[in-house]
């Protein structure tokens, strides 16, 4: 039997030290620098939106040709540990489309959290 599955918006923040931020989003419209970002609801992903990238591979460069990379990072991951709370929950509610109202919010916009984690 097929599974529906429903996903988040997403914005991943990949630098030149190694690091791994990602944060949701609500909307699907377009977003701007000061669009308020959620906490990801996925394993590995602490509040701040840093993710524990364990012993994944990861690319040696930021650039847009590392893109396909860096995601590999968050989601060909072991997913090893929830840190945020309502990550199991939404995994098991039947709904027909993303749970927005189930985000908790970082409390900055994308301008910050780019400056945060580059």
């Amino acid at each position: 039997m097929f599974q529906k599955y429903f996903v988040v918006r997403l914005l991943l923040v990949a630098n030149r030290h190694g690091k791994l931020a990602i944060a949701a989003l609500k909307t699907n419209g377009r977003a701007s620098a000061k669009t308020t970002l959620y906490q990801a609801p996925l394993m590995n992903v602490y509040a701040s939106g840093n993710v524990c990238t364990g012993s994944a591979a990861l690319p040696d460069e930021c650039g847009i040709d590392q893109i396909g990379a860096w995601e590999s990072v968050m989601f060909d991951s072991a997913f090893s540990h929830v840190n945020n709370p309502t990550t199991l929950a939404l995994a098991k509610r039947k709904a027909d489309k993303f749970p927005n109202e189930t985000l908790n919010p970082l409390r900055q916009g994308i301008e910050d959290f780019i400056a945060t984690h580059s």
